[in-house]
């Protein structure tokens, strides 16, 4: 057994190992103290559909495409395909209690070029028919419509234009909705939309009672950049959605399951 001294010795060394890796190798992601408001985490960052940054996730998108990843995630490709469980077993409960008599209508809000639909297409397309909207800035779309698009993926720059292909069964969020500079108002607009359930993966969430915003920093080789971003509070957001007639299903690990209110 080690002695007090040694087990001491054996913590500071590996302290300094990990020390050591941050300077040779620091974190790929890593975020600010809190911000007093969201102009101020604003100053200095870049859009999501600045040169880089879209460069980066068009490279990734297209190598899965082309086969040569398996899925991308922020402008990183991965070698082998992983699900997202946590986000595939509410999306298929709210497939199962979508309309019988259609395919089902995902509205994915922020979504890309189509990540989280080609991670998951060999999973889902095993289900119900369904169509598959991204709502995404202009730059995004079409690229998506020209080079991604299919019979059941397509790209809209609004959220009307995305309604009118069809009744709205299930809106996503998935790692978006943090970045807006007005969530509530798009909140209330997708609730408007009176889909049957609101799903939220990948999100900044907090135990606090209210928000935090904060400075994100992206290094590689994830696609680097600064972004402004809100740490929502659970039970505040939870409230809000209350408030917009969508009860909580289930908390997720990093999101939320809403039913809208019968």
């Amino acid at each position: 057994m080690l002695s007090s001294t040694a087990q001491r010795f054996k913590r500071l060394a590996r302290a300094a190992v990990r020390v050591a890796l941050r300077l040779v190798r620091p974190e790929e992601i890593a975020y600010s103290r809190p911000r007093a408001s969201w102009d101020e985490a604003k100053r200095g960052t870049v859009a999501y559909d600045a040169d880089k940054p879209f460069a980066s996730v068009l490279a990734a998108a297209l190598a899965v495409k082309e086969g040569r990843a398996a899925f991308s995630v922020g402008g990183r490709t991965f070698p082998v395909l992983r699900y997202r469980w946590s986000l595939l077993a509410p999306l298929l409960d709210a497939f199962a209690r979508a309309p019988a008599d259609r395919p089902v209508h995902v509205l994915d809000f922020g979504g890309a070029l189509g990540r989280v639909y080609f991670q998951h297409l060999n999973f889902l397309a095993r289900q119900r028919p369904f169509l598959w909207s991204v709502v995404e800035l202009p730059r995004y779309v079409e690229a998506g419509n020209t080079r991604f698009a299919d019979g059941r993926l397509q790209f809209f720059d609004t959220l009307d234009a995305a309604a009118a292909r069809a009744p709205v069964d299930v809106a996503l969020f998935s790692g978006s909705l943090e970045y807006l500079d007005e969530p509530e108002r798009v909140l209330s607009a997708v609730a408007a939309l009176r889909p049957r359930a609101i799903m939220l993966d990948w999100t900044h969430l907090t135990g606090a009672e209210a928000d935090e915003i904060r400075v994100q920093r992206i290094r590689p080789p994830r696609s680097e950049g600064r972004y402004a971003l809100r740490v929502f509070s659970r039970r505040g957001f939870t409230e809000r959605m209350r408030s917009l007639g969508y009860d909580l299903v289930a908390p997720l690990p990093d999101g939320f399951y809403f039913e809208r209110r019968a």
